[in-house]
C-alpha cells in the first residue's frame, strides 16, 4: 500500500524527489519483486482546477491546483 509523499504544496525538488522519484521507485521495486498488485492513493489536487460547482468524474482530463497537484496527476 502506498500513501506515502510529500503531501503539501512545496517548491518543485521536494515535490518531484518524494512524490515523482519516490512513486516510480515504489513501483518498480514492487516489479522486480514479483508483487502482483499496490495499492495506491491519490488526491482530488489532480483535478483541483475545476470550479467547485462542477461534478467531475473518473474520466476527466486532469486539471492540476499546485505543483503536488501536477505531482498526483503524472502517477
Amino acid at each position: 500500500m502506498h500513501l506515502g509523499g510529500f503531501s503539501v504544496e512545496g517548491d518543485w525538488d521536494t515535490i518531484h524527489r518524494a512524490n515523482i522519484v519516490g512513486c516510480y521507485n515504489l513501483f518498480e521495486a514492487a516489479y522486480r519483486a514479483g508483487v502482483k498488485r499496490v495499492v495506491f492513493a491519490s488526491s482530488n489536487h489532480a483535478v483541483g482546477f475545476y470550479p467547485r460547482s462542477q461534478r467531475v468524474g473518473v474520466g476527466v482530463t486532469v486539471r492540476p491546483d499546485s505543483r503536488y497537484g501536477v505531482s498526483k496527476a503524472l502517477r
